[in-house]
């Protein structure tokens, strides 16, 4: 019986499976040299130190990835002709692309918040949460919208809304859901 697991020279990989079909992997490392995060006198510090890392990290992604989606979907309603129109002269249109963008926004508040409190080695607890809540929580919902404002073209593999959309089921994924995160934000509330 095979193991599952692809040795390398720098560790074992496991594949994992995303929704964007991209190559992502688990990766163990027993052998391996590595670096402390921290002065590795205090473990718990050094995890804190790569969940600030990396938390921070997803939220930059993030905020690119909805305002990548966000105006490959503006380009499409502004070429796209309906009834002798552009689809971004139609209200009801509009109304759903300002409210996209409204949440691109936010989560581009929550993600430099987050990037600048940690480049300056403030605290950012609170920050990291909100942001990861807002991804969780608002992401998805908003890359729904911009597939329905794309019509057919937006499921189709080929087109880059799937990509962006799939990714975003990873990171929501990745960061636990948004209930999950809702509850971390409640039990800091709950604590101060």
């Amino acid at each position: 019986m095979s193991s599952p697991w692809l040795r390398t020279r720098r560790g074992d990989l496991r594949e994992s499976p995303t929704s964007a079909h991209t190559p992502e992997f688990s990766v163990q490392l027993d052998s391996a040299v590595g670096i402390r995060l921290g002065a590795g006198a205090e473990p718990a510090s050094d995890v804190e130190t790569l969940y600030r890392l990396a938390t921070t990290a997803i939220a930059a992604y993030s905020d690119g990835l909805l305002t990548g989606a966000t105006e490959l979907t503006a380009k499409h309603l502004s070429e796209r002709q309906q009834f002798g129109k552009p689809l971004a002269a139609f209200q009801a249109v509009a109304q759903q692309i300002a409210d996209v963008y409204v949440t691109a926004r936010t989560l581009h508040v929550a993600a430099l918040s987050t990037i600048w409190r940690v480049a300056e080695g403030l605290d950012a607890a609170d920050d990291l949460d909100v942001a990861a809540y807002w991804i969780a929580a608002e992401l998805l919902p908003a890359m729904r919208v911009l597939h329905h404002l794309h019509g057919g073209i937006g499921v189709d593999e080929t087109y880059p809304m799937h990509r962006y959309s799939s990714t975003a089921k990873d990171i929501a994924r990745l960061l636990g859901g948004a209930s999950y995160r809702l509850d971390l934000v409640g039990a800091r509330c709950s604590s101060n």
